[in-house]
């Protein structure tokens, strides 16, 4: 529900400022069931609940072109192997065909409406921080290029 939504992001988002301040700009928890918690260049970690019944950490790579988001998508999965060595766990790996954007995911069974979210606020900041040590320098390191139009 839009109430359990609203009431996790805004938990989660005192703990991340309280715990890792200056981590993250974002302020303003949402009544939807996600939020983008941090940004890299046109990239973003994203935070969300899934129809699945998972919670889910995920990089969604959206910059408005198919074709740049497969170019990003394919020069980071060159960095599979050290990325899931980072974040400690096979990643899925999600191209999503078809479809516009892409992802790269991180899931666990969890509702924001559950009894005890608590150890899903553990385990989202947890995969936050690690995406964000794991993804940031190599996306600020992909050549420009790649950021554009062929």
């Amino acid at each position: 529900s839009r109430h359990a939504y609203l009431s996790f992001w805004t938990q989660y988002l005192e703990r991340l400022h309280a715990q890792h301040p200056g981590i993250t700009n974002v302020r303003t928890p949402p009544a939807k069931n996600w939020l983008t918690l941090n940004y890299a260049r046109r990239l973003n970690i994203t935070g969300a609940f899934v129809s699945t019944g998972e919670v889910r950490c995920e990089l969604y790579i959206d910059t408005g072109s198919e074709r740049v988001n497969h170019q990003l998508f394919d020069a980071l999965e060159q960095h599979r192997s050290e990325i899931e060595q980072m974040v400690g766990s096979e990643l899925l790996w999600d191209r999503l065909e078809g479809r516009r954007s892409c992802r790269i995911s991180l899931a666990k069974p969890g509702r924001a409406i559950d009894d005890d979210i608590t150890p899903h606020l553990e385990w989202l900041m947890d995969s936050h921080l690690m995406f964000r040590t794991a993804f940031f320098p190599l996306i600020h390191q992909l050549p420009a290029d790649l950021w554009n139009e062929p």
